[in-house]
């Protein structure tokens, strides 16, 4: 629209921007309630990992030395600086995400907000939701190794070096008459053939 029109009116007395807001009053109130219910979804989503990573952060993975009351795997495993670089982030990232999702919230909604802020608070509170929710998967995923990992013997170097598909299953025991075993009654698809 050329700009000498934009005051210019039509025949019923209105501009074009208020034939517009007028056209277009059903579509604005449309965007309101989509934009409240998902702000609203997405900062319930946001509180809960708030609270999850806060949780982890307070009850940290290998617990605490009673004595100096540093973490026990502080100094030991690269895996515990990992979970708390990540765990700090996902907090942080989470809260960021919470205060946007509110002040979307408490928005006047007007047709003016609709150009510029409200969708550049809906995509920033994305991105820090995600962001939230990548750090929370690396905070767990390093908190179960620390847990389950290091320092046990739940997976010894000899199963890592094992294949994955044996080439002989091991022999089936069955009892006979007389005390032995026997061979199995089933023909595997491992056992080598007999020349």
């Amino acid at each position: 629209m050329p700009p000498m029109l934009i005051k210019s009116t039509n025949s019923e007395g209105l501009t074009a921007s208020e034939l517009f807001t007028k056209e277009h009053t059903k579509l604005r109130k449309d965007a309101e309630s989509w934009m409240k219910s998902t702000a609203e979804n997405c900062m319930l989503i946001a509180t809960v990992i708030a609270t999850g990573v806060f949780t982890s952060a307070i009850s940290i993975p290998g617990g605490v030395d009673g004595n100096k009351g540093k973490p026990n795997y502080l100094n030991i495993t690269p895996a515990f600086l990992a979970f708390a670089i990540s765990d700090a982030t996902a907090f942080i990232s989470s809260a960021a995400a919470i205060l946007i999702f509110l002040s979307i919230l408490v928005s006047r909604y007007t047709e003016y907000d609709f150009y510029k802020s409200l969708p550049l608070k809906l995509i920033f509170g994305l991105v820090a939701l995600f962001c939230s929710i990548t750090t929370m998967m690396v905070a767990v995923a390093s908190a179960f190794f620390i847990t389950y990992y290091y320092d046990s013997n739940w997976m010894s170097s000899s199963s890592v070096q094992r294949p994955l598909c044996p080439t002989r299953p091991p022999p089936v025991s069955t009892s006979s008459g007389s005390g032995g075993t026997t061979a199995p009654t089933t023909k595997a698809i491992f056992y080598p053939k007999k020349k």
